[in-house]
């Protein structure tokens, strides 16, 4: 009488050390710390490689196992890369800089009655250079406040 494939995966699991088992039955994510040095360890192994092997093999042949531990590899895949985006890349700020002191500066000109080439003139003296547009976008009435 032949063994279901799936008594045959069960089987074959049950042969294994403990966080071998837990790694292919729950995923990496879920080993504590020493099953983690265990798995660490066992890792570079050509033990590893055959062990893998022959659970692919069986996993293959029970689709609805296949397809929880596919979901299940995604799932940890996605959470490593959001891990390692927040680790690698610094956060930023979204849209441009704001320039608080510049648009104070301008509208101050502007209050004491100066204007769009008068401004730049003054800028220019102070080695800054400011486009035409760059400016009147400053003095723009419906400007979001910048507090």
């Amino acid at each position: 009488m032949a063994i279901s494939a799936e008594k045959e995966l069960e089987t074959f699991l049950a042969g294994l050390p403990v966080y071998q088992r837990k790694y292919f039955e729950v995923g990496l994510s879920l080993l504590d710390q020493e099953e983690t040095e265990q798995f660490n360890n066992w890792v570079p192994t050509e033990d590893f490689v055959l062990t893998s092997g022959v659970h692919r093999i069986l996993l293959s042949q029970v689709p609805t196992k296949l397809k929880e531990q596919r979901e299940r590899m995604k799932q940890e895949q996605q959470e490593f890369s959001q891990i390692y985006l927040d680790i690698a890349l610094p956060k930023t700020k979204k849209g441009r800089k704001v320039e608080t002191e510049l648009a104070e500066r301008i509208w101050k000109f502007k209050a004491e009655g100066k204007t769009v080439p008068q401004m730049q003139a003054i800028f220019k003296e102070e080695g800054q250079h400011f486009t035409r547009e760059k400016i009147e976008s400053y003095l723009k009435t419906r400007r979001k406040s910048l507090n």
